[in-house]
């Protein structure tokens, strides 16, 4: 692995995740907000997955995740659930804002190949819901900041489910978090936006 090249990445990762947790922290004051918000989302969906290519990235992710005792349990659906955006905003460019990103199996058939871990994620996960909450690092001491819902209909042939009614922009925004608590631990030396998750 290249880790100057990784490194690169990983510091745009940072940087775009931190402005888009800042903007979390603001009440909407105009559309322009939420179409920033959508724009930085959009953006760390792409630098992650450039990230996740490298050799061995996506598997070190999920052995960090799952070995962590910060992070709760049930870190398989939250890693898939992250997945599940950025392929979702990769594949699917077509969407201008958040509200607007509609799935269907019409549409996720149409490039079955490509898109078959969509489909797998709804028919492993349908009628799920579950919740984990965010902590900040004040002053040495674990502050909740933001709890993260998550409900998984099921997808039907007939069907269609909004991203929106899954889980909020903020609330998918904050997934990239897993991404940057991990970046100093994937060995790139990154410092994290310094919050952990937790059940």
């Amino acid at each position: 692995m290249n880790n100057e090249i990784a490194r690169i990445f990983a510091l745009e990762i940072k940087e775009t995740i931190d402005e888009a947790l800042q903007c979390c922290n603001w009440p909407y004051k105009s559309e322009n907000d939420k179409i920033r918000k959508f724009e930085l989302i959009k953006k760390l969906a792409s630098l992650v997955s450039e990230l996740l290519e490298v050799d061995g990235m996506k598997e070190k992710l999920i052995e960090l995740a799952n070995a962590s005792a910060i992070n709760g349990e049930n870190n398989e659906i939250k890693i898939a659930t992250f997945d599940l955006i950025r392929n979702i905003l990769i594949h699917f460019p077509i969407y201008n804002s958040w509200d607007e990103i509609c799935i269907s199996k019409k549409l996720l058939k149409w490039n079955k190949p490509r898109n078959s871990h969509i489909l797998k994620y709804f028919e492993n996960n349908c009628n799920k819901s579950f919740t984990y909450r965010i902590f900040l690092n004040e002053n040495n001491n674990w502050v909740e900041k933001h709890t993260i819902t998550v409900n998984i209909p099921k997808l039907d042939e007939n069907n269609e489910i909004y991203l929106k009614d899954i889980l909020s922009l903020d609330d998918a925004i904050w997934t990239f978090g897993i991404i940057d608590y991990y970046l100093k631990d994937l060995g790139l030396n990154i410092e994290p936006y310094n919050f952990t998750v937790s059940l």
